[in-house]
């Protein structure tokens, strides 16, 4: 039985060699699922992408710039690297930088088109024997300061991901991302949040944490001020 493979790409700089890499992987008899045309990449989480995720014994990890700044392809890879599946980084760009979760994996460069059979040779090399062959990493706890939902709620999968997927939106030099939900008041806004934040692709894509600040009108502090009160782990643990 064939090797079942996920390649975790941006699409804006690493489709060509995502889709060569697909070419040549099925010559090799590998089964590569790779996404449909419409679907970008790197921009969008569906159901389609988990279940093949789930599916896939074998991640392929595409660095470049977009994926380094894609939150699904740090989700991608953080579920792979949870669900114990063996994470096999590929260089699209020479000075190509990785998500921390992802230092300290042996990986291949892709960078030079000229050596592209070589480092391809390289790659099936690199798979496991079976899935049970690898071990699921161990990596510090994520601070996470976001509330519980409330016993009462009830799901509302269509209008989360809308929320998510505008979350993740990709733009230039998105360092700090703003996304607003507005609407009358009681209408479920702040507990559609909080589901937000207790979203597993969500906590994969932010592996730092995510932290909850009530910021109203009648509140005294400032932003800055807030953000200094946070408590520390200590304090969120005891």
């Amino acid at each position: 039985m064939s090797t079942s493979i996920f390649i975790s790409y941006a699409h804006r700089d690493g489709a060509d060699l995502t889709q060569k890499l697909h070419t040549d992987l099925q010559r090799l008899g590998f089964d590569v699922w790779l996404d449909r045309p419409q679907l970008k990449g790197g921009d969008n989480w569906t159901k389609e992408i988990e279940n093949a995720l789930n599916c896939a014994e074998v991640l392929l990890a595409l660095l470049s710039e977009g994926s380094y700044q894609s939150y699904i392809c740090r989700a991608e890879q953080g579920i792979a690297l949870d669900a114990g599946k063996r994470v096999i980084p590929l260089k699209v760009h020479r000075d190509s930088k990785a998500q921390l979760r992802l230092y300290g994996l042996p990986w291949i460069d892709f960078s030079d088109p000229a050596n592209h059979d070589q480092s391809l040779a390289a790659t099936p090399r690199q798979h496991p024997p079976s899935p049970r062959a690898s071990r699921p990493r161990r990596h510090p706890t994520p601070l996470q300061q976001r509330p519980a939902l409330p016993d009462n709620f009830v799901d509302r999968p269509e209008i989360l991901t809308a929320l998510r997927n505008a979350l993740f939106e990709n733009a230039p030099n998105r360092n700090i991302a703003l996304t607003a939900l507005q609407g009358m008041g009681g209408i479920g806004k702040t507990v559609l949040a909080q589901a937000l934040s207790h979203n597993e692709v969500v906590q994969h894509a932010y592996p730092d944490g995510i932290f909850w600040f009530t910021i109203g009108q009648e509140s005294r502090l400032t932003f800055d001020q807030r953000v200094e009160a946070v408590p520390g782990p200590s304090q969120l643990l005891g």
